[in-house]
């Protein structure tokens, strides 16, 4: 598996307990079946209630992190997408497309 795309980080509500899961995944593994985004593979099956979604925002910080945060009704994140890093350095097609994505969502809702 190329891990050049994205990290997914996924929080749970046992987070408070500590458990956090971090996938290297690309964009092509998720499939979207009626309320769920999923992934399965060999490893490992991730289920993602899309449903429960209201609100997504890019972030990034200071060049060190950029990602998309999905969030509950509640304001809870549910899970998020993070750009990982190859050796030290975003890969520059996907960092390109994150910002050319920010850019043009944001400006959908300007």
């Amino acid at each position: 598996m190329d891990r050049k795309a994205f990290k997914v980080a996924c929080y749970y509500a046992s987070r408070e307990a500590g458990v956090v899961t971090e996938i290297f995944l690309q964009g092509g593994d998720f499939k979207h079946k009626g309320d769920w985004l999923s992934v399965a593979n060999e490893s490992f099956y991730l289920h993602i209630n899309w449903s429960k979604v209201t609100t997504a925002y890019f972030f990034s910080r200071d060049n060190t992190s950029y990602g998309i945060h999905f969030i509950d009704h509640l304001g809870r994140l549910v899970f998020r997408l993070l750009l990982t890093k190859q050796e030290g350095d975003f890969n520059a097609e996907a960092l390109a497309n994150f910002q050319q994505n920010w850019t043009q969502l944001g400006e959908q809702h300007d």
